[in-house]
């Protein structure tokens, strides 16, 4: 039978962090497993030894790459969701995600993420590819009934409500952290192509977050060195002139638009010439797992988190 492996980064907010790992408890399907990613600093109030699996990195200050690789690394599942603090899964959220799973050729599988105050307007359908490789989120502020909505076709989810292939996550892993954070989720998009796979948009799959706020600022965060690094690592590199040309009409929007300027000088951060070269490396090779269409599987039992959440 196939399971799931349910990622649940812990980062910066304890409180919506414990509430979104309470929502994974009470909608994980039967058999699979929860790890929680931390920095060594969670001592595990409610007792959860024998529900989920604490992954901890080596790192000082580990970054949000640094808690997903040690977690992605442990993974056991066919299909690997990932869930950040202030955001909730629905109640039998793995049955569609199962079906399109069915298709061999899906990598990724996009929900609609929605406010919980503002249940039909989304706050993000995904990520894409802009101009230059910038990330965009697509979808915000859209109606989820909307036929725009229903047409989104994201590159791949965005990493505050995302599930893929355990093996394609693996084969990309590890994640990148000389990259943003907010930029992660842009670059397992563009890996995954690469490879052949394609992402599946889903909105009938409404996944609710707390924390609105906390993804649109992010979206506007300035990563030009963040998408000139992933030019770099997926060999999508352009000619000096365009990149004088994208550095130039960043500065030029400087006046209208203060966060121009960070993004554009970032794209004057160099690269990583024997990593990018090894990444790409790594990305010509095949899967070392075939994949297999999902079995349904049910809910399990509560916790003693869900409880006292």
């Amino acid at each position: 039978m196939d399971r799931f492996s349910i990622i649940v980064p812990m980062v910066d907010d304890h409180q919506a962090f414990e509430s979104s790992l309470a929502t994974v408890l009470s909608t994980q399907p039967a058999d699979s497993e929860v790890i929680v990613a931390h920095d060594g600093s969670y001592n595990d109030p409610y007792d959860l030894g024998d529900e989920v699996t604490f992954v901890t990195t080596d790192e000082t200050k580990p970054r949000l790459a640094d808690l997903l690789n040690a977690a992605i690394k442990s993974a056991t599942g066919t299909f690997t969701a990932i869930v950040r603090a202030g955001v909730e899964l629905p109640v039998d959220w793995h049955l569609p995600v199962g079906d399109a799973f069915s298709d061999s050729h899906v990598g990724s599988v996009s929900g609609a993420l929605v406010r919980c105050d503002q249940p039909k307007r989304l706050v993000a359908g995904g990520v894409d590819a802009g101009f230059g490789a910038s990330r965009k989120l697509i979808g915000a502020g859209l109606k989820l009934n909307s036929r725009k909505a229903s047409c989104l076709a994201p590159a791949g989810p965005t990493l505050w409500a995302a599930i893929y292939r355990t093996d394609l996550l693996q084969h990309i892993a590890p994640l990148c952290r000389r990259l943003q954070p907010m930029y992660l989720d842009l670059d397992i998009a563009l890996a995954a192509e690469t490879l052949g796979f394609e992402s599946v948009w889903l909105p009938e799959l409404v996944i609710t977050t707390s924390d609105p706020d906390a993804i649109n600022q992010e979206a506007r965060t300035a990563h030009g060195g963040s998408a000139e690094r992933a030019k770099r690592r997926h060999d999508l590199g352009d000619s000096i002139a365009m990149r004088l040309l994208t550095i130039a009409g960043g500065l030029a929007a400087t006046p209208l638009n203060p966060g121009s300027l960070p993004h554009a000088l970032g794209r004057l951060l160099p690269g990583n010439y024997e990593a990018d070269i090894a990444f790409r490396k790594r990305l010509r090779q095949p899967l070392s797992q075939t994949t297999v269409p999902f079995t349904t599987v049910m809910n399990s039992s509560p916790s003693e988190l869900r409880r006292a959440a």
